[in-house]
């Protein structure tokens, strides 16, 4: 019995990395493919007036994202990549962008905060979270504190939530709440 179960977890483990390292090819192709749309989207960008530089900065965060999965799957992320990130600045150019685009965000109180963290993946989190407050709690307030040595930042709406049973999953990557659970 030993035998057999030692065989049987030799085998889950195999197919288990089988599946990881097929899955972290799709994510680095992904990641390659991306580059020739972007590069076309980037030149068509040159000619363009009154958004140029905002089609150039959001291309250049495109190429920092696909840069970010192509390393993730050569296993080149690591300390290096967490630097000092002015945490306020961050907040107050997510803002900027927000509002730019029709979204209710404001800012309430702002320490000046640094952070070591990884910059482009922390700044896609933070955006993740406003827009996501912003839309569906239809306006978000952001405050930054500094507090006992930490970074206390705090992105309040007043959308519904997410019901108490349903948080656990609150940080599995494309969870959504059922919308029909929030009706009342």
């Amino acid at each position: 019995e030993v035998k057999a179960t030692a065989h049987a977890l030799n085998q889950l483990s195999s197919r288990l990395r089988t599946a990881m390292e097929s899955r972290m090819r799709l994510v680095a192709a992904a990641g390659h493919d991306l580059r020739t749309p972007m590069t076309r989207m980037r030149l068509r960008a040159e000619f363009l007036d009154d958004e140029r530089d905002k089609w150039l900065h959001d291309l250049d965060e495109l190429d920092r994202i696909a840069d970010s999965a192509i390393r993730l799957v050569r296993e080149e992320v690591n300390q290096d990549a967490v630097e000092a990130v002015d945490l306020a600045k961050t907040v107050r150019d997510i803002e900027a962008e927000m509002a730019s685009l029709g979204h209710a965000v404001s800012i309430g109180h702002l320490d000046k905060v640094c952070v070591r963290a990884g910059a482009l993946g922390l700044r896609r989190a933070l955006r993740n979270l406003i827009v996501n407050a912003a839309t569906h709690g239809k306006a978000c307030r952001i405050d930054l504190a500094a507090a006992d040595n930490r970074a206390v930042l705090t992105i309040s709406d007043h959308g519904p939530g997410i019901p108490t049973e349903l948080l656990n999953k609150a940080f599995e990557p494309f969870f959504r709440v059922n919308p029909g659970r929030l009706q009342s």
